[in-house]
């Protein structure tokens, strides 16, 4: 497995807030047998020859050899679980252009690992890197893997890979939260959260499981003029019940309505007109008058008018989203940013590829 690495050359100035994608595709392998060993493959080549052919190369930083690439295939036809009896011509291209795309993102991730200084891998990871990489040599079958150039180095390679690369992406998601943090607490920094518990008496119909109706027309099925004023009735009793002190819990219960009453957190000025008004002086425990909304009636208790706690977490919560959310466009401009997003290939070498046989050969032998 050759490699070229000038770290001075890769990527200077840009080790900062990386996106990465989470990677460790070849663990999930581990939870399944010891695959046979059996049948001679077609294409099988040594595993000097596999390691010393080279089949790509991201510029001088990193060689691509075909035993790399044949351990990427077969991970990318065993998650496909793809079935050579229904296999067209044109999977063949298909997979190989999928794999090197892979290739070409993981590699550029583990290169911006080496490259910069705050990546830390675990100790406790890079332990686990010896074991994982004995586990799936006996689980699958040193004799297959060596059937296409793949040995133990070559799989304990990949794992360390994968280590540095999820310690990438940690510490990516980590920069990305803190910067977006900041961001939302600005955004939020003028708005009052607050709590508050509700009764519905709801204008469209609800099933005794609780489950609102449709028509036939996926529409909700709106309750009759007669009904609604049925329903402004119990509205009113529950009203005066809850202003003279009964639990509003025991109330939704009575009356049937837990199906469309609950629970609301939100900030100030989020809600109806009508709503935000009837909130908006409320003091912890207040009820609220009878509010007409496009759901139906609705009493308010005011739980907790200012609710900094649930404040901090909308933050934490809108930063982490965020973060997440915005790892695959980051990285396609991580990838593309590093030059190698259409490095080439050696088609000659790809195309004496018999993945069918690879295909057969792995159904065979029980991988799927």
């Amino acid at each position: 497995m050759k490699k070229k690495m000038k770290h001075s050359q890769f990527m200077q100035g840009k080790k900062k807030r990386l996106r990465v994608s989470l990677v460790g595709l070849l663990i999930v392998t581990m939870l399944f047998g010891c695959v046979g060993c059996s049948n001679a493959s077609k294409g099988k080549v040594s595993v000097e020859e596999a390691k010393s052919t080279i089949i790509m190369s991201l510029g001088d930083d990193y060689d691509v050899t075909l035993s790399e690439f044949y351990l990427y295939l077969i991970q990318y036809l065993y998650m496909q679980q793809m079935d050579p009896d229904s296999m067209l011509d044109s999977d063949d291209s298909s997979a190989i252009d999928t794999v090197l795309k892979q290739m070409r993102l993981e590699l550029v991730e583990y290169l911006v690992a080496l490259n910069t200084e705050d990546v830390k891998v675990k100790q406790e990871n890079l332990d686990a890197v010896e074991t994982d990489t004995a586990n799936y040599m006996e689980l699958f079958g040193k004799d297959f893997l060596a059937e296409y150039g793949i040995d133990e180095a070559c799989v304990k390679q990949l794992f360390t890979e994968q280590a540095y690369i999820i310690a990438l992406t940690d510490k990516a998601v980590e920069d990305m939260k803190k910067d977006y943090y900041e961001q939302y607490s600005k955004e939020y920094a003028d708005n009052t959260f607050c709590s508050l518990s509700y009764a519905l008496f709801p204008s469209i119909r609800y099933d005794e499981e609780g489950n609102a109706q449709t028509d036939d027309d996926g529409e909700y099925i709106s309750l009759s003029e007669d009904e609604m004023k049925e329903q402004y009735a119990k509205a009113e009793e529950l009203h005066r019940r809850a202003l003279e002190g009964e639990s509003l819990e025991d109330l939704i219960e009575e009356y049937g309505i837990s199906a469309s009453s609950g629970e609301e957190h939100n900030y100030k000025g989020a809600y109806s007109a009508k709503l935000n008004q009837a909130i908006e002086n409320m003091n912890t425990g207040d009820i609220s008058d009878i509010i007409e909304t496009e759901a139906g009636y609705m009493i308010a208790r005011m739980d907790n008018p200012d609710d900094t706690d649930y404040k901090e977490y909308v933050i934490q919560y809108a930063a982490s989203d965020t973060a997440n959310n915005m790892l695959t466009q980051m990285q396609q401009n991580w990838l593309s940013a590093s030059g190698y997003s259409e490095a080439e290939a050696d088609k000659e070498q790809l195309s004496k590829i018999d993945i069918k046989n690879l295909c057969q050969r792995m159904k065979d032998n029980g991988i799927y």
